[in-house]
């Protein structure tokens, strides 16, 4: 099999649109948080291009950022990663999505489950405190 990372043609173009973008935003805001802290980490230690006023941060920020944007080119036309891309969004389509009055339901026995049980735990906490304040192993 030849090697396709040399190549800057796109894998299957028309397919797996949406997961490929919503990845590519991704990755990319991943990479610029990356390359923020990079440059936070270098800071600005002196010129390294004086007449575009770039520092090293900058010059290091930029070099890290490019790469990992060919990177994630990369990737999103490797054709095993593609092809997954593919599948999944297939099975997406199969799946039945539930109404809105089934999902408000469903949201609120989430909820109401969650409140009861941070009751419960507050109860159950207060209680072995005071326990424990009683046979004196813990105090105030």
């Amino acid at each position: 099999m030849p090697i396709r990372a040399l190549e800057l043609a796109i894998y299957k173009r028309q397919s797996a649109k949406r997961s490929r973008l919503a990845l590519l935003g991704g990755l990319e805001a991943l990479g610029a948080f990356g390359a923020t802290w990079l440059y936070g980490v270098i800071g600005e230690t002196g010129k390294a291009f004086h007449p575009i006023a770039l520092n090293w941060g900058q010059v290091a920020a930029i070099i890290f950022f490019v790469a990992w944007s060919a990177a994630v080119f990369i990737l999103l036309n490797h054709p095993r990663f593609v092809d997954f891309l593919v599948e999944t969004e297939a099975e997406l389509g199969k799946v039945t999505w539930p109404g809105r009055s089934e999902f408000v339901g469903a949201t609120a026995v989430v909820i109401v489950t969650t409140l009861v049980m941070a009751v419960c735990l507050f109860l159950l906490d207060a209680l072995n405190v005071r326990f424990l304040e009683w046979i004196r192993v813990y105090a105030k």
